[in-house]
């Protein structure tokens, strides 16, 4: 197994061997935390826990594991070089291409594995039940990735994402690693389009165990996406002495959700390794933006908020 060595400096750490980058921002910085402080209290609804105490604990979390805070580290790998990405209900639509040529582009030495209607079946899944029993192709969706990783390892990436810089640094760094969404979101809560781990991390065991406890929810985001998954890296990031982090938005999810275009070069710039294009492809069409509109799957949509 090959050796790394870290050059670190105040605001980035470089990879002597690899394309391993760096550039720390501060966390409250790269949250904007200052400009969204109702959004910040709206999450005690959401969670039954002050938003500010959700927001310290990932904020110690960042700082404790940083990649600034971990050149000791061997540099040997942990979280295996595989990009899972799934599409279900009809072919990939070619709006979507490009990103995902980015990935390909950025990773060439990585395995690249695309999951569709015509291998899912490959897989035995824990709740195959449930994915058997919902329509929505953003729960079905929800279900899977939990699991691909959980058996496999690897990254899970949504299709509307692009990827601006290797993520070789995190998989040599973490066993696992994710995104806290942008606070336009409207409350603090983790992105579910980005996430990486080693194979049987607790995170994504307690992740699939769970889903049983949210299966009355109405709607994907809360039934199995970013609010149930939340819950599951709050109650078990860093436990068991794994290195787990949640990435302040600016490192995934330069974009907010309510923003229409992206300044490319400024996130490129101050650090961004990818940027979340907001498809929402789980939703009928009048709610995406118009790019987005025509992805073959709006039958599928109908049942988006069961």
């Amino acid at each position: 197994m090959k050796q790394f060595f870290l050059i670190c400096f105040f605001s980035f750490a470089v990879q002597a061997h690899g394309n391993f980058f760096w550039n720390h921002i501060d966390f409250d910085v790269a949250m904007n935390t200052s400009k969204y402080q109702l959004e910040v209290w709206v999450t005690k609804e959401v969670f039954g826990i002050a938003g500010t105490v959700m927001l310290d604990f990932y904020r110690q979390l960042y700082n404790t594991n940083s990649p600034i805070n971990l050149c000791g580290i061997s540099g040997e790998l942990r979280i295996p070089k595989v990009i899972h990405q799934i599409w279900i209900g009809g072919p990939v639509p070619d709006v979507f291409t490009h990103y995902i040529q980015t990935w390909k582009d950025m990773h060439p030495d990585w395995e690249y594995k695309l999951w569709t209607d015509e291998n899912i079946h490959t897989v035995n899944l824990y709740n195959q039940k449930f994915y058997d029993e919902t329509d929505s192709p953003g729960v079905k969706s929800d279900l899977l990735k939990w699991e691909l990783v959980y058996q496999f390892g690897g990254v899970y990436v949504d299709m509307d994402f692009e990827c601006l810089r290797s993520l070789d640094i995190f998989h040599h760094t973490y066993d696992f690693y994710t995104g806290l969404q942008p606070l336009d979101t409207q409350f603090l809560q983790l992105g579910a389009a980005l996430f990486g781990a080693i194979p049987g991390h607790p995170i994504l065991k307690h992740c699939i165990e769970t889903i049983k406890d949210d299966w009355h929810f109405h709607g994907a985001p809360t039934k199995s996406g970013p609010v149930h998954f939340t819950k599951s890296f709050y109650k078990t990031a860093g436990k068991g002495g794994f290195i787990d982090i949640a990435l302040p938005a600016l490192y995934f999810y330069p974009l907010g959700c309510r923003e229409k275009e992206l300044t490319y070069q400024k996130w490129v710039d101050t650090g961004a390794f990818a940027v979340h294009h907001w498809a929402k492809s789980w939703m009928p069409p009048k709610y995406r933006l118009k790019k987005f509109r025509n992805l073959g799957n709006d039958i599928l949509t109908e049942s988006w908020n069961d």
